[in-house]
């Protein structure tokens, strides 16, 4: 009678494992179906809203400073969803922390979620506007930047 229920216990423990495996292999495989179906088109509304950044280690290169100087920041951009943007934020440019806003933003989204940005940042120790190229990643939660002027870096920012 124990040896029975043992049995019945050992075949009831793979009869839930079994299920619970199926119906996680089967969710599993309808997310995967569902985003190789969709094709996503992204553009500027995808990225409304605001986002907080923060930078990994950076370079900024001649001709912006006289040699290579180290540079990383963190922020906070707001994108209106029509192209502007606003960007406030604390850089460290060689042990030399500045308080930026800026007085210009624009940027664009293509439909394959890439894009650019440019942003004027007036009394910043760089030249002119710094451009950017974008990538939006999961479901415009995130997006990551890659400077494409005179710092050599990249940057994450993600939906607040």
């Amino acid at each position: 009678m124990i040896q029975r229920s043992v049995g019945y216990s050992a075949a009831a423990l793979v009869a839930v494992v079994a299920a619970m495996s199926a119906v996680g292999l089967t969710a599993r495989r309808s997310a995967a179906s569902d985003a190789i179906g969709e094709e996503e088109e992204f553009s500027n509304r995808t990225v409304k809203g605001h986002y907080g950044f923060n930078s990994s280690l950076g370079w900024l290169l001649p001709p912006a400073a006289p040699q290579a100087v180290p540079a990383a920041g963190m922020g906070r951009i707001t994108f209106d969803g029509d192209g502007s943007c606003q960007v406030t934020s604390v850089a460290n440019f060689n042990g030399n922390v500045v308080h930026l806003a800026s007085s210009s933003c624009t940027y664009s989204v293509g439909p394959d979620g890439m894009g650019t940005a440019e942003a004027v940042f007036p009394g910043a120790p760089v030249p002119g506007p710094v451009d950017v190229a974008l990538v939006v990643v999961d479901r415009g939660r995130e997006i990551r930047f890659l400077n494409t002027t005179f710092i050599l870096g990249t940057f994450t920012a993600r939906r607040q």
